[in-house]
């Protein structure tokens, strides 16, 4: 299996995996982190959504490059809503749910990095 593929499908599964816990504990997600619980619902189904993509890009022989350029900034954009979310929620009821969100824009964040770096190898392989 090839470095792009592999990529792509750490980064979906990453995705779903997120997407599916943060939806079926939203209620818990929402008490714990005292954060509305129609954020975790938008926040699941972007994960979900985002992972969707991936997968599909991850099995596909050819890549355009600007699909992979998509992804790439899916992953950014995403990135810099978590920072701005962590900023918008923190107080100190919500100091919790500030941190998770900073820790997802590290890990987002430094996956769309990563794969920026590596782009011409995620379309070609």
């Amino acid at each position: 299996m090839s470095f792009g593929r592999r990529l792509l499908l750490f980064d979906g599964l990453a995705g779903l995996i997120s997407g599916l816990a943060v939806l079926s504990l939203s209620g818990f997600l929402s008490r714990f982190y005292q954060i509305p619980w129609t954020f975790f619902i938008f926040h699941g189904g972007i994960s979900l959504s985002y992972a969707t993509y991936s997968l599909t890009l991850a099995n596909q022989r050819v890549r355009p490059p600007w699909r992979v350029n998509l992804l790439i900034g899916a992953n950014l954009t995403w990135a810099t809503l978590c920072l701005f979310f962590a900023y918008w929620f923190w107080s100190p009821d919500m100091f919790l749910g500030s941190i998770h969100l900073a820790l997802e824009w590290l890990f987002v964040g430094g996956l769309g990095l990563y794969e920026w770096r590596n782009r011409d190898q995620l379309a070609s392989s």
